[in-house]
């Protein structure tokens, strides 16, 4: 038993070192009513070596009880979290702004100290609440005005002055305009919070995160909750236990104002809205042509990740860029809101030898400062050396000098007439064997990938837009609307952009079709190309497409790259 509890404490010091040590205060109002009750909390977090806790001097407020100690522990993925809470209660003096000073604690050696906390105590009303204020629940938005893909988080909060038991969410508005998720909801105790001269105790019973799918100002109306109000006790109850009186309220209603993102011409903007951040890592610094530089991003963010595109970012037109992979896609929630995390891997293939510089960078949108942010990581240095894949463009070496040429000439009989055959039958199986060997050659760089990929990517764009609709058309025999046309726009984005050597992928609509329109493409399949986006764009805003309409939008896309495919090769 002895040798277990050395070896638990040293596994926990070991889980806790390297975490971040925190000292600091909690309490469960900031406002309260002359002479009423205040807890005051002072918490060390991932920390087993303290030691000389000191508390604050109230001041004015009364120490009813405390310190209380109280520690916690869990171990979740194997990190191990630990917590260790002093508790006081404290009676509120009179009326006035007062500041419950630091405490302190050592840990290690080392002195650490919570910030003070400012406290109002004010009057408390005289009438005391009504019985129509007794109990209410409210609707709060975190945002009344939004932009579209923004996170708007939206609770249900419980003021009471009454026992209140039980609660249920019954009904709720269907968020029209809105893709909206349930968040995970801690439990906690109540809180208090004075309105109007009165004390309620507060409680959050559910929160939202909506994102805006398009403009306009959307109607929430209110939802309707069940609650279960304790009673007096009764004799005739099961154990004398308190009798629970159900009753039914509904909340307000919301408004809220969705607006379109400022107009930018930024071509790397990502359509991420919110707060990220970013890193980028290149997988190493010395390359040859025949190498691919593997460069790693990974965005993190509160926006609504189904908007959120690979990044792209300029960089030198000796180095080809592949599209990227998504190796990562996790999405997460908790009471403060949604996040979530992608991460992409990008194959860069540089085409001649040379120094290179590698910038990765994100944009996204901060709807709280309403400007657009660029977030960048580097610049990488990139050597390249020629690798066995092409002929180096300057060798370096030095050229022969041309001999004296000769004035007169001789002419010398051949003395072997048959050696001379020999030797030029000699030289025509060499030239035969040598277009075989490169024909071979030609072969085995196709297959491998080696040939030049601009060239790879034309010759094998019909086949993979004919791959990309068979996916599709799978998604629309299964009625998955959503994914159908999404793998549309993707297959004729991709066939346009490697057919064409542009990036269609990452470009507007009406960027792809101005690029169309100066690769000289006829108005009308500029048009099928503009009706197939523009269909696709709505019915992905427009939930239970038919398959009668997945069926057109599918031949028209699959004759429209059949057409492109044998009029423009």
């Amino acid at each position: 038993m002895k040798y277990f509890l050395v070896w638990s404490a040293l596994l926990l010091s070991l889980g806790l070192n390297g975490q971040n040590i925190r000292f600091y205060t909690t309490t469960d109002a900031r406002e309260v009513i002359a002479g009423s009750f205040l807890e005051v909390n002072f918490v060390l977090e991932n920390s087993s070596d303290a030691q000389n806790f000191k508390p604050p001097d109230f001041g004015e407020f009364v120490v009813v009880s405390g310190p209380s100690r109280s520690s916690q522990m869990s171990i979740i993925n194997g990190t191990v979290s630990q917590s260790v809470t002093y508790g006081y209660s404290l009676k509120a003096p009179g009326t006035g702004a007062y500041t419950i000073e630091a405490a302190s604690i050592k840990v290690g050696g080392t002195e650490l100290k919570t910030k003070p906390i400012r406290i109002s105590v004010v009057k408390g009303s005289q009438i005391g609440p009504g019985p129509d204020r007794e109990i209410f629940v409210r609707m709060i938005a975190s945002d009344t005005t939004a932009f579209v893909g923004q996170q708007v988080i939206l609770q249900y909060k419980l003021h009471t002055t009454l026992d209140v038991r039980t609660f249920d969410i019954i009904y709720e508005s269907p968020y029209e305009g809105f893709y909206s998720e349930d968040l995970n909801q801690v439990r906690s105790g109540f809180k208090r919070e004075i309105i109007n001269g009165i004390e309620y105790y507060t409680k959050i019973l559910k929160s939202k995160a909506l994102f805006p799918q398009q403009t306009g100002i959307y109607e929430i109306e209110g939802a309707v909750a069940n609650l279960g109000i304790a009673t007096q006790r009764s004799r005739s109850s099961f154990f004398f236990s308190n009798q629970l009186r159900p009753q039914r309220m509904s909340t307000n209603g919301i408004s809220i104002s969705v607006r379109n993102l400022p107009q930018t011409n930024r071509e790397d903007f990502s359509g991420a809205v919110g707060q990220y951040t970013m890193k980028a890592s290149v997988n190493k610094r010395s390359f040859t042509t025949d190498d691919a530089i593997v460069v790693n991003m990974s965005i993190a963010g509160n926006g609504d990740a189904r908007m959120v595109s690979p990044p792209s970012w300029s960089m030198s037109d000796a180095l080809d860029m592949y599209d990227p992979n998504v190796t990562t896609d996790h999405t997460s929630s908790n009471t403060i809101g949604i996040q979530h995390r992608k991460s992409f891997e990008y194959l860069i293939i540089p085409k001649v030898k040379g120094r290179y510089k590698i910038q990765p960078s994100f944009t996204y949108f901060d709807p709280d400062s309403n400007v657009y942010i660029t977030l960048s990581s580097g610049p990488f240095v990139i050597n390249v050396a020629q690798g066995s894949r092409a002929a180096a463009v300057n060798s370096g070496e030095e050229i022969p000098e041309i001999e004296e040429i000769y004035m007169t000439s001789r002419l010398i009989a051949t003395k072997d007439v048959l050696s001379y055959k020999k030797s030029r039958l000699l030289i025509i199986s060499l030239l035969i064997t040598a277009f075989i060997s490169m024909a071979v050659f030609k072969y085995y760089l196709v297959k491998s990938g080696k040939l030049d990929p601009e060239a790879i990517r034309r010759v094998k764009a019909f086949e993979m837009a004919k791959s990309r609709l068979e996916k599709a058309k799978d998604y629309k025999d299964r009625e998955e609307a959503k994914a159908f046309y999404e793998e549309i726009v993707l297959a004729l984005k991709k066939y346009l952009g490697d057919k064409f050597n542009f990036p269609a992928l990452y470009s507007k609509k009406q960027e792809v079709l101005d690029h169309l329109d100066a690769l000289d493409f006829t108005p009308e399949e500029v048009s099928a190309v503009e009706r197939i986006f523009t269909l696709s764009e709505r019915a992905l805003y427009a939930p239970g497409s038919s398959p009668n309409g997945m069926d057109t939008i599918y031949q028209d896309a699959l004759s429209l790259i059949s057409g492109i495919e044998q009029n423009k090769v």
